[in-house]
């Protein structure tokens, strides 16, 4: 079965997204910077500094927190600052964003 250039190109375009994601998840500071540009706005993604906590807070019955990271320059659209990210890995290894919030 033959596939077109458009289908080819599409499926490219797919897999460089896929790829990025993942390479994303990586570092702590990728996964933080995806889940702003994708829950945020993408200016803010690359806006935001970013600090580590150094803290981890691990509950035996929930897996809700993780790694706790700063940071400065981002707001949720209430106009709060969202001061803390939480970070978690998950099986494979890549990182994910298990809360945000204000701290407050």
């Amino acid at each position: 079965m033959r596939y077109g250039r458009t289908f080819k190109l599409t499926m490219m375009g797919i897999a460089i997204v896929l790829l990025l994601i993942i390479a994303l998840s990586l570092t702590p500071v990728g996964a933080i910077r995806l889940y702003i540009a994708v829950h945020g706005d993408l200016p803010d993604a690359v806006r935001v500094t970013i600090h580590q906590g150094g803290f981890f807070e691990h509950s035996r019955w929930s897996d809700a927190y993780g790694w706790q990271f700063f940071v400065d320059g981002w707001y949720n659209v209430y106009r709060q600052h969202l001061y803390f990210i939480y970070l978690n890995r998950n099986s494979l290894g890549l990182w994910s964003v298990t809360s945000a919030g204000t701290g407050s």
